[in-house]
């Protein structure tokens, strides 16, 4: 787990090896540990709305429980399309 910027909330990182890492966001909770070697179809957590509390509790943001997931390519520092590695338009 890793929450590098507040407003992300709760995150998980997996490290592909190469330079892709898939981030997902705003998690409620992790059932992953930070050096944990994980398999697809593993739970890594349960989608939330971590990070966004202030803004909602202020009235600025309506925004329900969610996740947010990128693709980030640690090599050339900025993030790919997800379609790249789900093998969907998006």
């Amino acid at each position: 787990p890793w929450s590098g910027r507040p407003a992300r909330g709760r995150v998980v990182v997996i490290d592909h090896g190469g330079g892709p890492q898939s981030h997902y966001y705003h998690l409620a909770d992790t059932q992953v540990s930070v050096g944990q070697m994980v398999v697809a179809g593993e739970l890594l957590g349960h989608f939330g709305q971590t990070g966004l509390e202030a803004a909602i509790a202020a009235g600025v943001l309506g925004v329900g429980p969610h996740l947010h997931f990128g693709v980030w390519d640690i090599n050339q520092d900025h993030f790919l399309s997800p379609d790249d590695f789900l093998g969907i338009l998006i």
